[in-house]
């Protein structure tokens, strides 16, 4: 093999690398490091060694290529981590908040996202005084839910919020019927209801703007839906 083909070799090697932890989303964060960075050391030191063998130094290639390979591959697992909340943020009307982070397994990077809330307003969900999802609102709910299945290690809560507008009563049937709404339609899109913990209805309760103002109303009429590790109801 000449030297050229040799590094042909390594750049298939690593192109494999690269696209197979990506599709192994279902894994948990540690799990999808850990693994990066074993396939990793792996092909790097099957790089390496193809590499020393045409250079001579056989034991030096392979030592190199596995750790080349290790940290590669487990950047990799660590990038994984963080992109539930990225691809979450890039749902338009969806806020995302992460309330929660956990210590990177990658020494020297920034914290990880741990725990993460997702506000809805019911205005995108639902019409006035309606538990029913409009069709903009269940493609809404559709995308989230889209995310969130691919992430079978976390668990999921449902809270339904109102504003000021009508008695308490009133208020809390409608938050929960909206809850149990939004809870039934991650369902409808593979999310496993065991991982969806808790769906309810807390009507004014918890406001996050003033309600002397429509557009603070507007705010409080929301949906949360909180993701967590599923670790944490053990």
């Amino acid at each position: 093999m000449t030297r050229m083909s040799a590094w042909l070799v390594v750049f298939a090697m690593i192109s494999a690398l690269i696209a197979g932890p990506v599709g192994c989303e279902s894994m948990k964060g540690h799990e999808r490091t850990a693994v990066g960075a074993g396939v990793g050391a792996a092909t790097g030191a099957l790089a390496g060694g193809i590499i020393g063998h045409q250079s001579g130094h056989k034991g030096a290639g392979a030592a190199i290529g596995a750790a080349t390979g290790a940290l590669i591959g487990g950047g990799i697992g660590y990038a994984l981590d963080r992109r539930a909340a990225a691809r979450l943020e890039q749902i338009p009307d969806v806020n995302v908040q992460v309330n929660e982070t956990a210590p990177s397994p990658e020494e020297g990077q920034p914290p990880v996202p741990k725990r993460m809330t997702l506000r809805i307003s019911n205005d995108v969900l639902f019409e006035r005084g309606s538990s029913a999802l409009s069709p903009a609102g269940e493609a809404k709910i559709g995308e989230v839910a889209n995310v969130i299945k691919d992430y079978p290690d976390t668990s999921v809560a449902v809270r339904g919020y109102a504003s000021s507008d009508g008695s308490d009563e009133a208020n809390m049937a409608l938050s929960q019927r909206r809850a149990d709404v939004v809870a039934a339609t991650l369902e409808k899109y593979r999310v496993s209801r065991q991982r969806i913990v808790s769906v309810s209805g807390l009507g004014e309760s918890s406001p996050i703007a003033s309600n002397e103002t429509e557009s603070g109303r507007a705010q409080n009429r929301r949906v949360e839906i909180e993701v967590f590790p599923t670790a944490e109801m053990q």
